[in-house]
């Protein structure tokens, strides 16, 4: 668990490197952003699992719009109306079309259950999250990675039941499951072409050119990858 720690304190301090200054006062401004108001309060409620459901459908329509997907977070991390095995359930079937954030709460919901696949999830989150930070013009917009990581992965954690375990553990389960979940990465697919829930948490989020020319995505995606690989064989020789 202390791992878990660290890495909410190193990402904690990420965040502020996504604020703007005035003063000695940090302040979110930006309605639009994502990563900001993800956690904000639900004030939909449904009668039934069936029409929250449907409202989620509806919203996941177009992957591109980062409101709606906002909107679509609160509703399926908040909401009582669907129980967790149906929020399971839609979060895997409809996988390919949600930002990163959708699948480390699917993570969550799952760390008690099944330990490794958790951990792919969590990974194919990963994944997305750099991928998705790099395609971004204003390098200020990664510091979203640390910002979804501050808020969601105590959480995650917690669902881990890592509380009291020995440290490499959870290092341990990373390492073996690299692979499952770079095979479970390509084999959902990714809808998103244009990731502005983390471009628009960038300090330049009003400039027209948010996203770098879509023909260099690729070795973006390579290199994300390569790197998840290195950092992984190199924790295998620390265990």
């Amino acid at each position: 668990m202390r791992k878990i720690r660290i890495l909410v304190l190193f990402f904690s301090t990420l965040l502020l490197l996504n604020t703007n200054v005035i003063g000695n006062v940090y302040v979110f401004n930006k309605s639009h952003d994502f990563i900001v108001h993800m956690n904000d309060p639900l004030h939909i409620k449904f009668r039934s699992s069936k029409k929250a459901i449907s409202k989620l459908n509806k919203l996941i329509e177009d992957t591109n719009d980062s409101h709606d997907q906002l909107v679509a977070f609160q509703i399926i991390s908040q909401t009582t109306a669907i129980s967790d095995a149906d929020k399971i359930n839609w979060l895997k079937e409809n996988a390919k079309k949600l930002s990163p954030p959708f699948l480390i709460y699917l993570a969550t919901l799952i760390g008690d259950k099944d330990e490794k696949e958790a951990v792919q999830w969590y990974l194919v989150a990963k994944i997305r999250m750099f991928y998705d930070a790099r395609k971004c013009t204003d390098n200020s917009a990664q510091a979203g990675i640390g910002a979804v990581s501050y808020i969601l992965l105590p959480a995650f954690g917690k669902s881990m039941n890592l509380e009291g375990k020995p440290d490499g553990l959870f290092k341990k389960l990373i390492v073996s499951e690299i692979e499952p979940a770079i095979a479970l990465y390509h084999s959902t697919g990714y809808t998103i072409t244009k990731p502005y829930w983390i471009a628009y948490h960038g300090l330049n989020a009003d400039r027209p050119d948010l996203f770098i020319p879509q023909e260099k995505w690729p070795g973006l995606e390579k290199k994300v990858i390569s790197d998840l690989r290195e950092e992984q064989q190199q924790a295998s020789k620390d265990l």
